[in-house]
């Protein structure tokens, strides 16, 4: 049964057509999505996403012409506001990296489609970073083995960052969630996932972080 609702308008690129479609029809499928426009390379993509009002862009990295990495650097600098969303095959620490670094807000592996797009781009569509599950275990993984802080730092959500600052400065759960004017259980949460996605063992590990890493705030 499709979802009721606002349906969001996304731009398509890949250049295997087949894929494409597959993509196109699971998205609509859902009641959520509808394809405004697709492109089968970069050069395609810079004109339909200039052309076409759409709330995301979901892209490929692996494109003929421009690739998706020099769309995503001229896309921001044409259209600075448009969310856009990298679905790649590519587990690798540094084209995720060089994608966080490009601009973008949200980074699919396609092994996790069907299990993560729908929520990864309604993420994404209210405002907040969103990235496979499966790539953030690996970062944090990479992170515990070579410290790659400001990566780990990166794959945080805006709130998770605001949360570990906080925490980082010997606030306790409810000293957060009053100052941020959230529940004691949301903080928890937040905590929890940062822990998890930073590969942090105890607090201490955490503070000692946020001593090496995060410029002191007055």
């Amino acid at each position: 049964m499709n979802s009721p609702g606002p349906k969001y308008r996304l731009i398509l690129a890949d250049d295997h057509a087949v894929f494409r479609e597959g993509i196109k029809r699971m998205l609509e499928d859902s009641g959520q999505f509808v394809v405004v426009a697709q492109a089968g390379d970069g050069n395609s993509l810079l004109e339909r996403a200039q052309a076409v009002p759409h709330d995301l862009i979901l892209t490929d990295l692996s494109m003929p012409g421009a690739n998706g990495f020099e769309a995503i650097e001229k896309l921001r600098k044409l259209l600075p506001e448009s969310k856009i969303v990298v679905l790649s095959m590519h587990k690798d620490r540094d084209l995720f990296k060089k994608a966080l670094q490009a601009g973008v807000n949200g980074y699919i592996l396609k092994e996790d489609v069907f299990e993560q797009m729908t929520h990864c781009l309604k993420t994404v569509i209210s405002g907040e970073n969103s990235y496979s599950p499966r790539m953030t275990n690996f970062i944090a993984t990479d992170y515990a083995r070579t410290g790659m802080d400001e990566l780990a730092y990166e794959i945080l959500t805006k709130r998770e960052q605001e949360i570990l600052r906080l925490l980082g400065r010997g606030q306790s759960n409810k000293e957060i969630a009053e100052f941020l004017d959230l529940s004691i259980r949301t903080v928890e949460t937040h905590r929890a996932s940062i822990m998890r996605k930073m590969d942090f063992r105890n607090i201490q590990e955490l503070v000692t972080y946020c001593i090496k890493n995060l410029p002191a705030e007055n």
